[in-house]
């Protein structure tokens, strides 16, 4: 059987992809149980107002004074005047902090902040014209010359059937899971941001999807139909070491679980 007999590199390898497919699992588990997802961290409140309703004020207040004033033969200057001046103040301090807020951002629990418009030097000694802050993580992006863009991590749990994958000597059914999620950590992650910024996780999902599709059919066709039907958790450990390269490559962490294989008569047309 090929899978079977692995060296130390290659079980190092599967244990390292198994470790980062504890978090994509663990979620996993959480949805089939029902249970609601973690809390989210509070995010900082910004002002009530925007920077357009405290300019508005300000006008607003000037025109009341400067309208008093002309009403009255007498105004009381000594008095008006500090008072205008106090929110006309106040409102260009509103403004600034409202503003200086909106530059805030914070990443959730399952995503991460994509900033972009300036080249950087990351990690990896590599210059890109963005960066990547991991959940939990806060930035103040500088105005006008970069944007924040969000990226969600959330691992995504889709099944799937291959209703007839040939083998060395027939064919089979195989019914299956996947988990898909996007890789948290570089330089994967960069492979993600250049590949599914701005797509939804339902297109990142039927990558993966169709990925490991094309890994399980390539795993499959030198072995023989019993070795795929009696060795399910042998067969699932050669798949994900085979897709491996592949999830690298797209930024990608891909899981597999095999529900059910079953063993053809004869290879469906």
């Amino acid at each position: 059987m090929p899978f079977r007999d692995e060296g130390d590199a290659a079980r190092a390898r599967a244990d390292a992809l198994e470790r980062e497919l504890q978090d994509a699992k663990g979620e996993i588990e959480r949805l089939r149980a029902g249970k609601p997802p973690p809390a989210e961290p509070p995010r900082a409140r910004s002002a009530a107002w925007s920077p357009g309703a405290w300019a508005a004020f300000a006008i607003a207040f000037a025109a009341l004074g400067i309208g008093m004033q002309s009403l009255d033969p007498d105004p009381p200057t000594d008095v008006l005047l500090p008072i205008v001046g106090a929110c006309l103040l106040l409102a260009v301090v509103g403004t600034i902090a409202t503003a200086m807020l909106s530059l805030r951002h914070r990443a959730g629990l399952h995503e991460a902040l994509v900033v972009s418009g300036v080249k950087r030097v990351g990690p990896d000694g590599v210059a890109r014209g963005y960066r990547v802050i991991g959940p939990g993580g806060i930035v103040v992006r500088r105005p006008i010359v970069e944007r924040v863009d969000r990226l969600d991590l959330t691992p995504v749990h889709r099944p799937f059937e291959l209703p007839n994958i040939y083998t060395s000597d027939g064919a089979v059914r195989i019914e299956a899971v996947a988990t898909v999620a996007i890789a948290r950590s570089p330089p994967r992650i960069y492979h993600a941001v250049e590949r599914f910024l701005g797509r939804s996780a339902e297109e990142v999902a039927a990558v993966g999807v169709q990925t490991l599709e094309g890994v399980l059919r390539s795993a499959t066709a030198p072995l023989t139909t019993a070795e795929v039907a009696t060795s399910p958790e042998a067969f699932v450990r050669h798949v994900l070491e085979l897709g491996q390269h592949a999830g690298d490559d797209l930024g990608l962490v891909l899981g597999l679980e095999v529900l059910r294989v079953e063993i053809l008569a004869r290879p469906r047309s």
